[in-house]
């Protein structure tokens, strides 16, 4: 890995992970020419439940990035491309109103892609026979790793968050669009990436939300 400053274009990649954040500079041949990482806390509020702090997640990316480009005296002028990996069902919700349009306050902590609360949310649901009807509509299986269920939890347990939902006053995405929308400064959605919210019609061309799955 090199330690010496350059004044060639790199590729920087952020790889925002589960229990680490962290920051590589890449040439254009693919040799690593700095990495930075930092981890932040795990929350385990109860046994197979599994949280992170939302602002955690951008806050440590956001200093792995800088740190990067400090330490190995990269100047933003440099970076040529940014790819960007995160977390996938790891689910937050905010609050749309506070702050600026972009930078909301989470109304609760995100909930992690591993955690198991709404299993039972999810066996309810197969034994009323609605597997088929998810396969069908979003070529997923129902479990409570995608985030569907994980929003329905926040929804029903943060107070006055299923109201605040219903007057468009607050937001629900997986964690990697809370990252990304702080990266490149605009709310968009990942095709590939929103049909694992178990809520997304798969026939539809613009891979609409299916209200019969949003309840």
């Amino acid at each position: 890995m090199s330690q010496v400053r350059t004044s060639q274009q790199l590729i920087l990649a952020l790889d925002q992970g589960t229990t680490s954040s962290r920051a590589i500079l890449f040439t254009r041949n693919g040799t690593i020419h700095g990495v930075a990482q930092q981890e932040y806390p795990q929350h385990y509020p109860q046994p197979g439940w599994v949280e992170h702090d939302a602002n955690d997640i951008w806050r440590t990316q956001l200093a792995v990035a800088r740190r990067v480009l400090r330490e190995h005296g990269v100047v933003a002028s440099q970076i040529a491309a940014v790819g960007i990996t995160n977390q996938r069902e790891t689910t937050v919700l905010w609050d749309r109103a506070s702050g600026e349009p972009l930078h909301g306050e989470p109304l609760h902590r995100a909930i992690v892609w591993q955690d198991r609360r709404t299993a039972g949310l999810c066996d309810s649901l197969r034994a009323a026979g609605h597997a088929e009807t998810f396969r069908e509509r979003t070529g997923l299986v129902v479990d409570a790793y995608f985030s569907g269920t994980k929003l329905k939890w926040l929804l029903d347990n943060i107070p006055g968050a299923r109201a605040r939902a219903e007057r468009g006053a607050c937001r629900a995405r997986r964690a990697c669009f809370w990252h990304d929308r702080f990266v490149a400064g605009v709310e968009a959605v990942r095709r590939p990436g929103a049909c694992h919210r178990s809520v997304e019609r798969l026939a539809h061309p613009a891979l609409r939300h299916s209200p019969p799955l949003l309840g």
